[in-house]
């Protein structure tokens, strides 16, 4: 904490702001804020009013009404508070929801004060916390920054008409308009698998140059993989290109580069193998396409087999992380599950080449939180996205209960609660149709049709609110994503507006334009993929490469060990800093995002460069940023370390 002087304002250096305002009824309207710091020192509005640009991390202000009362919770004492009166800095703080901006470019003393009360008081402002931040190593605080994510069109042309007839295969990825997309997936390689409901197709938009799905393809190009755009159920055994295919909703991607398609007009899921070999206790055989669950029957069959038992409409499909496919059996209303090898998953003994179901009673409603999986009744509705998180849970959008819910893979504390392995679990939605709630507890927003659900290497859930028009996230950890600061369990709008339209591309997510977002998926470096339904294109969301800006010290003895401390941007998720092209010892990032460093040892003295990895990208090397020197104790004499000596030892050694 900062020392305060008389007037109860801080001494000195530069300051973050905690700044707690009152939550109003959520039947009064709600204004839409940027995220991140409050621009204009002065107040743009009075309550009642669209308000000024002040924002809770993750998007919304409260509009305060005169003549209404707060409604207050519970705050978290993390450090000394001050409540705002008429005269200044008075009272202890009780109350209120947190909001967070810099100060630093309000001015100092008195007048820095008039500016953040007169901002305070327009939005009803009760209490606030100053904490400093870190200083530099030149004496002046240098807070760590983030840049916004940004947004972009990876494939399609926009349009507000969907495509319904022939495709060229090997156009450049955004010159074609595409058919209503809906599920998307993200390869080893980066390249982005699109399923062009419309056009009867999977297509893959390619992030590199290479020969991948046993097409030859050019980075920035859109291949047709699978299909050959007529709506009709062929082609099995046959190669993938050639088969024809019902309006397919869903597509996944394994780490083999195998490809599983719901076939959702034709109420089959196919498989386009990506090396011969045994798969669902099937012999097939590369590049073909085969049909690996099937609707033909008449009820479903708790382990019945697999290529005759019920499957209708399926939609959002996905691989675990060993081969397993799960997937929403839409039609029925339930979630299913095909496992690779025997073995025992989600408490359900299990074998190849069978079925299963593992969520669902298969009557429509909301019930069972808490319980077994199988006696939950659900509410599906196209699109279902589905997902699996990092422990093996199973997550899913229950489309018209306005929920993400999960199947727990094992009994554990998983989403901030104990689970039980095969039940049941809201962990995002209250169950009312609106938008509402950034920025507090995910059980307690309101989601309006949320679709497709990801979930990243983090942990992390994001979910396509679809009606809403917007894209959230669920954090997985208390600390910072990209620019926003988070906090477990909590959700944030990290792409859209909310108003329906297309805009945005080469800008910030969050201020971006969608319109029906559907499927999601991550990448391994957090690029967020959405298809953009109703604009026909598919968007990708990546965070800003990182930077550096300082460091310090600027040297290190040749036997390394020395802790170098490193600030710039978007520097959170640091895994690596290299010298000179040698990885630092250890590697840890504060919470305020700067990098600590351990300086590895070396072989010479001299400058080297210094680059931070992280998990979105790398920073640009900084040549000659960092030097190497003798060993204290120790100098040079012609290229060769050297003691220092006292000058009599010197003598003795003819040194002089």
């Amino acid at each position: 904490m900062v020392q305060l002087d008389a007037e109860g304002w801080a001494q000195r250096g530069a300051y973050e702001l905690l700044v707690h305002v009152p939550r109003f009824p959520t039947s009064q309207p709600h204004v839409r804020g940027p995220p991140g710091p409050l621009s204009d020192p002065v107040a743009r509005s009075q309550p009642g009013s669209r308000g000024p640009a002040l924002a809770r991390s993750g998007g919304r202000a409260p509009a305060a009404r005169a003549g209404e009362s707060p409604t207050r919770y519970a705050l978290p004492r993390s450090g000394r508070e001050f409540g705002l009166s008429p005269s200044g800095l008075a009272r202890p703080a009780k109350a209120g929801v947190q909001m967070r901006m810099d100060v630093g470019s309000y001015g100092a003393g008195r007048a820095r004060r008039r500016r953040l009360i007169a901002v305070a008081g327009s939005l009803a402002v009760t209490s606030f916390l100053l904490v400093a931040l870190p200083g530099s190593a030149w004496g002046k605080a240098t807070p760590a920054t983030a840049t916004a994510p940004v947004i972009s069109t990876v494939a399609g042309l926009y349009s507000t008409t969907a495509t319904t007839g022939p495709v060229q295969s090997g156009a450049a990825s955004t010159s074609q308009i595409l058919g209503s997309p809906l599920g998307v997936a993200i390869d080893s390689q980066g390249n982005v698998i699109l399923a062009d409901q419309n056009n009867n197709i999977i297509r893959v938009a390619a992030a590199a140059t290479g020969t991948f799905y046993g097409v030859s393809m050019t980075a920035g190009h859109l291949y047709t993989v699978a299909g050959n755009g007529q709506a009709d159920d062929t082609g099995d055994g046959g190669p993938a290109l050639d088969a024809a295919l019902n309006g397919p909703n869903g597509v996944a991607v394994d780490g083999a580069g195998d490809l599983a398609i719901t076939d959702t007009g034709n109420s089959v899921v196919r498989f386009v193998p990506a090396t011969n070999g045994t798969y669902f206790g099937q012999e097939l055989e590369a590049g073909q396409i085969f049909t690996i669950a099937a609707g033909s029957g008449s009820t479903i069959t708790q382990g019945g087999q697999a290529t005759d038992d019920d499957v209708n409409s399926p939609d959002g499909v996905i691989f675990d992380s060993h081969g397993d496919l799960v997937f929403c059996d839409t039609g029925n209303n339930v979630v299913r599950f095909m496992p690779q090898s025997a073995g025992t998953y989600f408490g359900i003994a299990m074998q190849p080449t069978r079925i299963y179901t593992i969520a669902g009673d298969g009557t429509d409603g909301y019930t069972g939180d808490g319980g077994p999986a199988l006696s939950a009744e659900l509410q599906m509705d196209s699109f279902d996205g589905i997902a699996v998180d990092p422990h093996g849970n199973v997550v899913f959008a229950d489309v018209d209960n306005n929920v993400v819910r999960v199947v727990a893979g094992s009994t554990g504390n998983f989403y901030g609660r104990s689970m039980t392995v095969g039940h049941i679990y809201t962990i995002a939605g209250n169950g009312k149709a609106a938008y509402s709630g950034d920025g507090g507890p995910a059980t307690s927003a309101s989601f309006d049709s949320p679709q497709g659900i990801a979930v990243d290497a983090a942990g992390n859930v994001f979910i396509a609110d679809s009606n809403n028009i917007v894209v959230r996230m669920v954090a997985a950890a208390t600390g910072t994503y990209a620019d926003t600061s988070v906090v477990a369990g909590d959700v944030y709008t990290v792409a859209g507006t909310g108003k329906a339209a297309f805009g945005g591309d080469g800008g910030p997510a969050t201020i971006a334009k969608l319109d029906g977002p559907a499927g999601l998926a991550v990448g391994s470096e957090g690029q967020i993929v959405v298809a953009d339904n109703f604009n026909n294109v598919i968007r990708e969301v990546t965070a800003a490469d990182p930077s550096i800006t300082s460091v310090h010290p600027l040297t290190a003895p040749i036997t390394g060990g020395k802790r170098v401390t490193l600030r710039g941007t978007d520097l959170w998720g640091a895994t690596e800093v290299l010298f000179g092209g040698h990885p630092a010892t250890s590697v840890s990032v504060t919470p305020k995002g700067k990098v600590i460093a351990v300086a590895p040892a070396v072989t010479s003295t001299g400058t080297v460069s210094v680059q931070v990895v992280t998990l979105t990208g790398s920073s640009p090397v900084l040549e000659g940023a960092f030097s190497y020197v003798p060993p204290k104790g120790h100098k040079h004499h012609g290229g060769v370390v050297g003691l220092h000596l006292g000058r009599a030892r010197r003598a003795d050694l003819g040194l002089g």
